[in-house]
């Protein structure tokens, strides 16, 4: 390991780095480090001002612009769920002033796997085939993420891209040749970020877990169900709908097919880090006017999108649903005969009638006051009957309401509470409307149970970052969540030219402060590495 630099040796290596990465830029290919941008700033543009701020993340470019999601997914999950990526620890994470921008030197050990399981070990000790075994390229990439997003003392302003996009794999890099929409290369680096994990890991709890659903298809009741795996859930802006369960339905709620409710579309099995995406606009797109956009909840249930939860509480909501709709279609039929002709008819002659006797009366006056009496009586009734159908009717409505599905409603969570269907919602933690412009959540909600949505006592952050592109300005704002909600909106009334990414994360498996600073601790590499960062900031503050 290195030791702090004085700010002569300091600034004269950052010239020699900055001298061998301009020199390797391709002819064909865009620099990474454009004229006026952050990565080209001098080193008092580094630090943050404010040591409670989080690091953002610097796209690389237009030429870039899939790849440049994938740090910040590794943000969200530095961020969320850090824990799962420290148990290793790699011995040397060698310290140079650009780590930041992804210019790491190599390490001298290697990850090898003998009885014993996954060693880290020497270069000079490497036999055989063992020169030949995969590195978890992207997993020390991932724990420098970690450390100086969750560090207390770090005042590292931001980092590039290439900090996580220089670890990624083969398979990455063929998807991003080969393909045009983020969903399509998104499972890819999902798929890396694992693996890569799992080789470091000495027992069977496979990191997959944490971000690989299982659903479950049937072309039609008679087939068995076939499982697939899944990352990444995308939609077309076709698909646009006024809230995101909305989105959901048309392809997991069953439809009634004559002889009851048919699955033939569930989740199995939902993995903590749900990921959707929201395909850009490409040449085949049809127009997508959405006037309010799209209603983003804060907490999720796609819980309710299992085999399990569709049969205990969708299909028997939905089958009451029916029965409610079929109750309120006779009481409608009711209400339009007593509007209809005939129904007025009625009202009429009772209203003729009274009018008659009341200014001619019938012989005897008293018999006369009876017959107005006995008719007033009638037509009170009738309109008291038709109160009463609109009464009942309205109540029915709102039985319906209370079993929707657009939002859902607070019924329907309850019965799958009930059930043991849900147990804890998912929270919106990252929102992504393009590389320059994306929203981070950390922190939880200090009213548990509650959207978040809740002003007072908490340590919920919606934290939004916006990059202009080509210049050196990175803001940052925080937002409330009905802030963020309304942003979403704003960018879903039309077809997006850029992809929108969002991850929901179970709120039991988001890492609390305490355990991330401990995992962070027991981790020496990365503390020592965390300890060298901070003396080339505290040499740059002392530096005249």
């Amino acid at each position: 390991m290195q030791s702090g630099f004085d700010q002569e040796e300091l600034l004269r290596k950052l010239d020699a780095v900055d001298s061998d990465s301009s020199s390797n830029d391709g002819i064909t290919s865009l620099p990474s480090r454009l004229p006026n941008s952050l990565l080209n700033t001098t080193i008092e543009h580094w630090w943050k001002k404010d040591p409670s701020q989080l690091v953002g993340i610097l796209p690389k470019g237009s030429s870039a612009l899939l790849e440049s999601y994938f740090p910040l997914f590794a943000l969200c999950m530095a961020v969320n769920v850090p824990t799962k990526f420290l148990n290793v620890d790699f011995k040397e994470l060698v310290y140079n002033p650009h780590w930041f921008k992804g210019e790491l030197v190599q390490s001298d050990y290697r990850l090898v796997h003998r009885n014993a399981g996954p060693l880290l070990i020497h270069k000079r000790e490497l036999t055989g085939s063992e020169y030949l075994e995969m590195q978890p390229e992207l997993i020390p990439r991932m724990q420098l993420l970690i450390g100086i997003a969750n560090d207390p003392e770090s005042m590292r302003r931001f980092v590039a891209s290439e900090l996580i996009n220089k670890g990624t794999d083969f398979n990455v890099s063929r998807a991003l040749s080969e393909c045009d929409h983020l969903s399509e290369v998104f499972p890819q680096f999902i798929k890396n970020l694992h693996n890569d994990m799992d080789l470091c890991l000495k027992d069977d709890k496979s990191t997959s877990k944490l971000f690989l659903s299982k659903a479950l298809h049937r072309p039609n009741v008679l087939e068995p169900f076939q499982p697939t795996s899944l990352s990444v859930l995308n939609f077309s802006p076709e698909n646009y709908a006024y809230t995101l369960y909305e989105m959901f339905n048309p392809m997991l709620l069953p439809e009634d097919s004559g002889r009851g409710y048919e699955i033939e579309n569930a989740f199995d099995f939902l993995a903590p880090v749900f990921t959707i995406i929201f395909d850009d606009m490409d040449d085949t797109t049809e127009e997508v006017n959405l006037s309010h956009g799209v209603q983003i909840p804060i907490e999720f249930y796609p819980q309710l999108y299992t085999k399990n939860a569709l049969e205990k509480v969708v299909v028997p909501v939905l089958e009451e649903t029916d029965a409610l709709r079929n109750t309120n279609k006779l009481k409608v039929d009711q209400m339009s005969s007593l509007q209809s002709f005939q129904g007025k008819q009625i009202s009429s002659f009772l209203n003729s009638s009274i009018n008659y006797l009341e200014e001619i009366p019938l012989g005897d006056e008293d018999k006369s006051k009876e017959l107005v009496d006995t008719l007033e009586k009638i037509k009170y009734q009738l309109s008291n009957k038709k109160r009463e159908m609109m009464a009942d009717y309205t109540e029915t409505q709102r039985q319906i309401d209370l079993l929707s599905f657009e939002g859902p409603s607070e019924k329907i969570i309850d019965l799958a509470k009930q059930v043991g269907i849900i147990d804890e919602p998912y929270l919106l933690r990252l929102v992504v409307f393009s590389p320059n412009d994306y929203i981070i959540a950390r922190g939880i909600s200090a009213d548990d149970g509650n959207t978040g949505m809740e002003t007072g006592n908490n340590n919920l952050q919606y934290i939004r970052n916006i990059i202009e592109f080509g210049s050196s300005s990175l803001t940052q704002e925080e937002l409330t969540a009905q802030e963020t909600q309304d942003i979403t909106k704003s960018h879903t009334r039309h077809a997006s030219e850029t992809p929108i990414l969002f991850v929901y994360i179970k709120k039991d498996h988001i890492d609390a402060p305490q355990d991330i600073l401990a995992s962070i601790s027991e981790n020496e590499t990365l503390t020592n590495f965390l300890k060298e960062e901070h003396t080339t900031y505290v040499n740059y503050k002392q530096s005249p």
